[in-house]
Formats: C-alpha cells, structure tokens, sequence
C-alpha cells in the first residue's frame, strides 16, 4: 500500500477515539486536511488508489472493527469553517459540528431548524450526507446547495426536494467528500432560544449520560 505524499498523513492512526462508540483498531493510513484546498488534493489522490477509503466526520452512528481499517481514511474534522453569506445564508464546511450550527447560528438569530436539529450529534457533513433530523425535519430542508469532492472532481449540487427524503440523499455518493453547503434560514416568530432548552433538557431527562451516537435505526 502506498503511503500518502502528505504532511497530514498520519500511519497507523487510531480509530477508536474518533468516534463516539470509543471502539475499533487503527487506520493503516490517516489523512487530516486542515483546508479545502488539501481536503481537494488528497481526495483526488486517495481515489486514484486500489485500496479502501472511507470519509469520517465526527463518528457518530459508524461502528470500527477491532480489526481497524486496511485502508485510507480522510477526516473532515479540521473543515470547521463558517462564513456568513448576508440574507440569512451561510457556507458552512463539512466539519463543523452540526450543534455549533445551531448554537452559534440558528438560535442566536432565532431562525426556523432549533426543533429539526438540536441535539443530534455529529458534522454536518455527516447531517447531510443521511439527512439527519427529527420529526420537526431534517438538514437538507435548509440547504441551498452543496459542494461534492468526488471520481466527478468538483461539483455543486444545487438542492431540490427530489434528491432526499427521510434519512436519505441520492446527490451524494460513499465516495463523495461533503466539502462545504451553503445553507438558507428562515427568520421565525417563535422564540428559538425557548424551543432549544426545553429539547436539551428533554434529551437530560430521558436520555443516558455521556456520548450519545443518535439514533441509530430507522423508523
């Protein structure tokens, strides 16, 4: 197996703190881009390569064999960025913790989204990439458009209600890097801030203590 020609390859990396089960065996190779621009560069080598490869966000709802991964293995979790676009848009990077989404952006301007996504843990790379969300809706409700990085190079996907459902999308495919989305809200009349204390504290009441992977079944 080719070693990665980069300085944010990393040999024999452990997968089990990464994600939130804290269990599995190492990756034969880690690659952690810390932009976009190594983010584009080392998909396109990674899948230029026979060998395996899997994309991990923040590692909820993915289960790590003790065997670990024989494979490449990019990590979005330096992707972090979050840029205000003007008129309630924003392009926000696949690593971005999903509740950093709502925390910093959603309920400080009291936008529509508190009651789809607080409290499920992961990126939002991952949110979209399966659509996460409650029965109050889900990611890709409040998307605009999204940047793929894929065997098709670059593509910006632009939105529409035909391309996902419940807990699925058909834009993007396991070998697609979710770089960046540009995400619309909708001001609301109802008080966000309100709607997001009372899920957390429902989540305290009723939910164990510590990690949590989500939901891991469909309905």
């Amino acid at each position: 197996m080719k070693k990665p020609p980069f300085e944010f390859c990393v040999e024999n990396f452990p997968l089990a703190p990464t994600t939130l089960y804290k269990v599995g065996g190492p990756a034969r190779f880690a690659l952690v881009p810390r932009n976009a621009d190594e983010a584009i560069e080392a998909v396109g080598w990674m899948l230029a390569q026979s060998e395996p490869h899997l994309i991990l966000g923040r590692g909820s709802n993915v289960l790590i064999s003790d065997d670990g991964f024989d494979g490449y293995v990019l990590f979005t979790t330096e992707l972090k960025g979050l840029t205000p676009l003007g008129d309630d848009r924003y392009m926000i990077e696949g690593g971005l913790d999903l509740d950093v989404l709502v925390r910093d952006v959603i309920v400080p301007n009291n936008y529509e989204g508190t009651g789809a996504l607080t409290g499920i843990p992961g990126s939002v790379g991952g949110a979209i990439y399966m659509n996460a969300g409650t029965v109050n809706g889900a990611t890709c409700d409040y998307i605009e458009s999204v940047d793929l990085i894929g065997p098709q190079g670059a593509v910006r996907v632009r939105m529409d209600p035909a391309l996902y459902g419940y807990r699925r999308q058909s834009f993007c495919s396991p070998h697609d890097l979710i770089l960046r989305a540009i995400f619309r809200f909708t001001k609301s009349d109802t008080d966000q801030k309100a709607i997001y204390d009372r899920y957390m504290q429902r989540r305290k009441e009723k939910q164990p203590q510590g990690d949590c992977c989500g939901s891991v079944f469909k309905n």
